[in-house]
């Protein structure tokens, strides 16, 4: 987990959230790892990001393939929202390629299956 900690609106996200995510998929592998992550770290950035976290719920995206994206609502396990598990059952994969309507709607979906769960 590497690199900067990129905020989108929620109409972006709506309008071409699909093609932000490929691109940020696709640029992944050129990072440079040695840079850490912006969460990692006392600077006001890394401050605010790691409240952002705390404060809304989490979906991690990743491409499965070339022809496959995979959404995974997270539950978060503990008490300071540091930690969470993502329920096998509860991933949704999107063949692609799909439009922006179809993954933002499944996207929606993820984020209703997100969770707190207790003692785990």
């Amino acid at each position: 987990m590497f690199g900067d900690f990129v905020r989108v609106s929620a109409e972006d996200m709506r309008n071409k959230g699909l093609a932000l995510i490929l691109a940020d998929l696709q640029e992944y592998p050129s990072r440079n790892p040695k840079h850490g992550s912006v969460l990692h770290g006392f600077t006001p950035e890394a401050k605010r990001a790691r409240k952002f976290l705390q404060d809304y719920d989490e979906v991690n995206v990743s491409l499965d393939s070339e022809s496959v994206l995979s959404l995974g609502p997270v539950c978060v396990t503990g008490r300071a929202r540091e930690s969470g598990i993502v329920n096998k059952e509860d991933v949704q994969l999107i063949s692609l390629p799909c439009s922006n309507e179809v993954f933002f709607q499944k996207l929606l979906g993820a984020f209703e299956k997100c969770c707190y769960v207790a003692n785990v």
